[in-house]
């Protein structure tokens, strides 16, 4: 299901949606030019509704969005807890629509942390062997992110088949650690 179906398909909803909130509009109004109060409450009833549902819609979206511009939500999503004290310099990018998901976060902390809140599922890996099972992609991450190369002390990957993912059909889970700089970059792509 690509991009083009899902707006489609939200479009045919809001139209649907619309001609129901318009036909309880008139209702009430007609009800009201002859001061019939069976006709106002059976169209107010619909119109009042359905803008507290709309309202409601527009909310909870606003509130995703909002909630995806602050990496230390996005950190608290990825990893299931709060950043602990010494975790900082948390930066994120979260980009989701339709049939994909990504994720880039970046984010400073000792060692121990990094083994705390790595995902369990993820398995540890040597770098010829994140080469070979990474997944290709065609996103470019932002500046701040760097991918694991030779030097990279650790490196956590998870890469999917198709239809195993969790919340994707297929999933990829990249984390990696540098003992240096005491950096953690985050990867997620989610892909349906």
């Amino acid at each position: 299901m690509g991009p083009g179906f899902v707006i489609l398909f939200w479009l045919l909803i809001a139209g649907v949606f619309g001609i129901f909130w318009m036909a309880g509009l008139v209702i009430f109004l007609i009800g009201k030019s002859k001061r019939s109060r069976l006709m106002m409450w059976l169209g107010g009833i619909p119109v009042a509704s359905l803008t507290m549902i709309a309202l409601a819609i527009a909310g909870l979206i606003g509130f995703g969005i909002i909630r995806a511009t602050n990496p230390r939500y996005v950190y608290k999503d990825a990893f299931g807890e709060r950043p602990s004290a010494d975790v900082t310099t948390i930066r994120s990018k979260v980009y989701s629509f339709a049939d994909e998901a990504h994720v880039f976060l970046t984010f400073r902390a000792a060692p121990e942390t990094i083994h705390r809140i790595v995902p369990k599922y993820l398995k540890k890996v040597r770098y010829d062997e994140y080469c070979r099972e990474m997944s290709g992609n065609n996103l470019t991450p932002p500046p701040w992110w760097k991918p694991p190369d030779q030097s990279t002390n650790e490196i956590y990957l998870l890469s999917t088949d198709f239809g195993q993912g969790k919340r994707f059909a297929t999933e990829t889970t990249v984390m990696t650690y540098d003992h240096q700089t005491k950096t953690a970059m985050y990867f997620y792509l989610g892909i349906d």
